[in-house]
């Protein structure tokens, strides 16, 4: 009579023997290299056995800058010793059937069980083979998972005019690494939603968001205007058509989810202020909380767009200014200055 944790090793061994099942796939990975937001294509093959490595011949996707090596996982934990104090009201009501895994349960999670066993084997520095040991075998249970403070559109809207060239670095590392870290702390729970904007504005993919370069979008870079950005915000909330790379135009009920906006940008803006002003003070109450970055000139400066913003005396509006010094302390701060309540 065989065990069940002898049935799945059996299970395992036979998906293995087979290799010809095992469909090789691509996966588009964003990371750091010395301090600068990269792309990376990492070859793939699907469960139960995964295989890791950048395709040399694929010079589209080559960086002397990169380092072999995800580093998200060591983003996230510099990030959780700023100890972020993000919270959110929550106002989508109701729960949701979760899987959880247990060490107790009635069905078998076959990919949590490898995962558990490679984990033991790396841990323990052993050669990778099919030995599944009962400390490893996981198990699906189900749960009624209430959702009070999770479920949320967090759009990350960013300015990409010419005169962000100079600071597009430090830019790019406070929009990557609060994407990274919305990614690994709400999962699908929070939506990242992604603007571009110069003259014109456009929602665009996580992909197009973070290229290589910092400056792949679909947009000219040209001069620099709020007023369609902030009318692209308007349109996702009431739901009316807006410029998208995405090939849809989203609808964002405010009512039923949380709704975060943050704008990154040096300031500057050609259009009259008062027009932007007036969306911004439309769409306010829609908002759980608007944070403005202004960075480079300090907030002081009288063509500065953050000396108009400060008449708008609203409890959910966050305007932060910084400079464009790329260290990891400034980072830190301007981060934590958003995020924190």
């Amino acid at each position: 009579m065989t065990t069940e944790i002898g049935d799945a090793e059996d299970k395992y061994r036979n998906k293995i023997r087979d290799t010809d099942d095992l469909d090789v796939d691509w996966m588009d990975l964003y990371d750091f290299a010395r301090n600068k937001p990269v792309r990376k294509r990492i070859k793939i093959k699907k469960n139960p056995e995964i295989s890791y490595g950048v395709d040399s011949e694929d010079e589209g996707y080559q960086d002397e800058n990169i380092l072999f090596g995800i580093k998200k996982h060591e983003i996230i934990s510099e990030m959780n010793k700023w100890k972020l104090n993000f919270t959110k009201p929550g106002r989508k009501k109701g729960s949701k059937m979760e899987f959880l895994i247990s060490d107790y349960g009635s069905q078998e999670n076959q990919e949590k069980t490898l995962a558990s066993m490679l984990e033991r084997q790396i841990a323990n520095k052993e050669k990778f083979h099919i030995d599944i040991k009962e400390q490893d075998v996981k198990y699906d249970i189900v749960i009624d998972k209430p959702l009070p403070d999770r479920s949320a559109y967090f759009i990350i809207m960013r300015d990409v005019s010419g005169s962000m060239d100079k600071i597009s670095k430090f830019a790019y590392s406070v929009a990557l690494r609060i994407t990274l870290w919305l990614q690994h702390l709400y999962r699908e729970n929070v939506t990242r939603v992604y603007i571009v904007h110069s003259i014109d504005a456009m929602e665009v993919s996580e992909e197009e968001m973070f290229g290589i370069n910092g400056r792949e979008t679909p947009i000219e870079s040209g001069g620099t205007a709020f007023l369609n950005a902030y009318n692209t915000v308007n349109s996702m909330l009431k739901g009316t058509q807006y410029k998208s790379s995405i090939g849809v135009s989203r609808h964002i009920n405010s009512e039923n989810e949380d709704v975060y906006l943050l704008h990154i940008t040096d300031g500057e803006n050609e259009d009259p202020n008062k027009p932007v002003i007036d969306v911004i003070k439309s769409i306010l109450p829609e908002l759980t909380r608007f944070m403005y970055l202004e960075i480079g000139s300090g907030g002081g400066a009288a063509n500065s767009f953050m000396s108009s913003l400060s008449a708008v005396k609203e409890p959910n509006v966050k305007m932060v200014a910084a400079s464009d010094n790329e260290s990891t302390d400034n980072i830190r701060d301007t981060i934590t200055k958003l995020l924190n309540d």
